[in-house]
């Protein structure tokens, strides 16, 4: 498997995963641009050419603070459980440790126990309602 950051030829493999993570959005959601004023980082993990995964992650700047924030992050069904999820997040989590935001945030659709133990394992800790929370260590 090859992880690289997504580029603008990507975007129809991109927006296909993204409506197959939400496919209620397939009529007004979709990637239209990689370009937005916040510091973005969108990875695609690829298996034999075919785009299998992807994370969407990003940095907002505050007044006094920058917050991260895991955006969307979507696995195939086929290739869960083989560390696809694993490789993208700590490849984020890296990123988030040089940019050196105070916090960063991931949701997961309330009551998915399966995610809930996937980001605690990533040393995510559980706040209210379906939020994360994970403050990086100074590289």
């Amino acid at each position: 498997m090859r992880v690289r950051e997504a580029r603008a030829i990507d975007l129809p493999a991109l927006n296909l995963l993204y409506f197959h993570l939400n496919p209620g959005r397939r009529r007004d959601g979709r990637f239209k641009s990689l370009r937005v004023t916040i510091r973005p980082l969108v990875l695609l993990v690829e298996e034999q050419g075919k785009a299998v995964g992807f994370v969407w992650a990003h940095v907002v700047n505050y007044a006094s603070a920058s917050v991260g924030y895991v955006e969307e992050l979507f696995v195939l069904p086929g290739f869960r459980r083989r560390g696809v999820g694993t490789l993208l997040m700590r490849r984020v989590q890296k990123w988030f440790q040089e940019l050196r935001p105070a916090v960063v945030f991931v949701s997961t659709s309330s009551g998915d126990r399966v995610a809930w133990r996937f980001y605690e394992s990533l040393g995510f800790l559980r706040t209210r309602g379906p939020w994360f929370v994970w403050v990086p260590r100074r590289l």
